[in-house]
C-alpha cells in the first residue's frame, strides 16, 4: 500500500504501468479548505518561493524584478499568473491543477473499477462507513491499527471561516471542479 500526496498524482499512469492491477483510493477535499491550510503552512509564500525549503523540482521565474522558484507542475505560461495570485489563491491554483491532472489519470481507472473516490468531509462525518467501503473495495480486512486511525479521524476539527475573494478565472475553475467532484457551492 502506498500513500501518495500531491505531486505523484500528476503521474498516475506511470504508477499503474508498474502495478497494472492495482487499486487507488482517491481522497479529495474541498479546494477552498485545502487553500486555507496551504496558506497557513506558507507553502507558496513569497519567502518560500524565493528560498524553497524542500527538495522538489523548481524552475526560476522573474516577477516584479525578483527571482522566484516555481514548482515544476506550473506550466511556463502560467508562472506570472501564479506569482501574481495571493497566497490563498496560489493554494487554490495548486488544488485545481492537482485535481484536473488526477481526473485525467483516474477516468480510465474508474472505468476499470480500480478507483474509489472518497470525499475527505464524508470521511470525517462517517469514518466507519467510509472505512467499510474502502476495505471492501481494496479487499482488505481492518486491523487493530484501523481503530487507532478511526479514533484520530474522530478528533479532527474542521476550521470554518469566510473565504477570501477570488479572481474570476480561479473562481470559475474551482466551481467547475466542485461540480465534477459532486460538491455543492456554498
Amino acid at each position: 500500500m502506498l500513500t501518495l500526496n500531491g505531486e505523484p498524482a500528476f503521474n498516475l499512469p506511470a504508477l499503474f504501468d508498474f502495478l497494472p492491477n492495482g487499486k487507488i483510493v482517491y481522497v479529495v477535499r474541498k479546494g477552498l479548505d485545502v487553500a486555507r491550510q496551504i496558506k497557513e503552512k506558507k507553502w507558496f509564500s513569497y519567502e518560500q518561493l524565493t528560498r524553497p525549503p524542500h527538495a522538489q523540482i523548481f524552475r526560476s521565474a522573474r516577477h516584479r524584478g525578483k527571482t522566484f522558484y516555481v514548482p515544476c507542475w506550473i506550466a511556463p505560461e502560467e508562472e506570472k499568473k501564479f506569482l501574481g495570485y495571493s497566497e490563498y489563491e496560489r493554494g487554490l491554483f495548486y488544488w485545481c491543477v492537482l485535481v484536473e491532472n488526477a481526473a485525467k489519470s483516474l477516468e480510465n481507472l474508474r472505468k476499470k473499477k480500480q478507483c474509489l473516490t472518497v470525499k475527505f468531509e464524508e470521511l470525517l462525518e462517517n469514518p466507519r462507513k467510509i472505512m467499510k467501503q474502502t476495505s471492501s473495495f481494496l479487499n482488505l480486512k481492518p486491523s487493530a491499527l484501523t481503530e487507532t486511525a478511526l479514533y484520530k479521524i474522530k478528533n479532527y476539527l474542521m476550521v470554518r471561516r469566510p473565504y477570501p475573494k477570488l479572481s474570476r478565472e480561479l473562481l470559475v475553475r474551482t466551481k467547475a471542479l466542485y461540480q465534477y467532484l459532486g460538491y455543492g457551492w456554498d
